[in-house]
């Protein structure tokens, strides 16, 4: 039996426990029922056997329901809170000094480093799908040419094939720069990033907080 032989459960990314799998208060079906059933699973298991949750963005007021779905407190368990402070990462806000939509400002913060032909491995977080591939474009026509191709955007939308595309050219480096939307965001590990910058105020705390998560996540890399 798989059971007998399973040493621990681990949940990553746990908030998503309430916010994708506990029904809202407004009524509406839950997103992802099955996340909100994950205690269920515990039945099915040896008493001794540890289930670990961990989120970087598990705010306060839904840990009970967090705590209830996956049954913590039918057996002893105890809770971590290690804060969000990241090894690495700098914060920076600068002023817009050209109007938001034309991203013109990117055009100084995005320079080859050291005389090179290759931009700073970035990725920027805006609202929509749309910005993301205006943006990319806006930003390609500005570039002198060797760096375009540098240059993609990342959406729920795209296809598949494009989304491994883009994932491919971001970790062998051949694309330094993507526009994204939340798409790119939970899940997304990517050692070796240089900036992330946060284009417009995102729906709330916590998405902010994975975002700047996308950095700094190599052994001695910072962003």
């Amino acid at each position: 039996m798989w059971a007998r032989d399973l040493r621990a459960v681990v949940v990553d990314e746990a908030h998503l426990v309430y916010d994708w799998g506990i029904a809202s208060g407004s009524g509406r079906a839950a997103f992802r029922p099955e996340f909100g059933k994950l205690g269920l699973l515990r039945a099915k298991l040896n008493a001794n056997v540890p289930l670990l949750a961990m989120s970087a963005t598990l705010s306060g007021p839904s840990l009970p329901s967090i705590c209830s779905a996956l049954q913590f407190g039918r057996l002893p368990f105890f809770a971590l809170d290690v804060g969000k402070e990241r090894d690495g990462c700098t914060y920076d806000i600068q002023p817009f000094r050209h109007a938001a939509s034309s991203f013109h400002d990117l055009l100084t913060i995005l320079q080859p480093r050291d005389g090179s032909n290759v931009l700073p491995k970035t990725i920027i977080y805006v609202n929509s799908r749309s910005k993301a591939t205006m943006a990319a474009e806006l930003l390609r026509q500005h570039l002198p040419e060797s760096l375009r191709d540098q240059v993609a955007s990342f959406t729920a939308m795209d296809s598949a094939y494009e989304k491994r595309k883009t994932m491919a050219g971001l970790r062998s480096g051949s694309i330094r720069v993507v526009f994204a939307t939340e798409a790119l965001g939970m899940g997304i590990d990517l050692p070796d990033v240089d900036m992330i910058i946060q284009w417009e105020l995102p729906k709330d705390f916590r998405g902010l907080v994975q975002h700047f998560g996308r950095g700094a996540r190599g052994p001695g890399s910072r962003a």
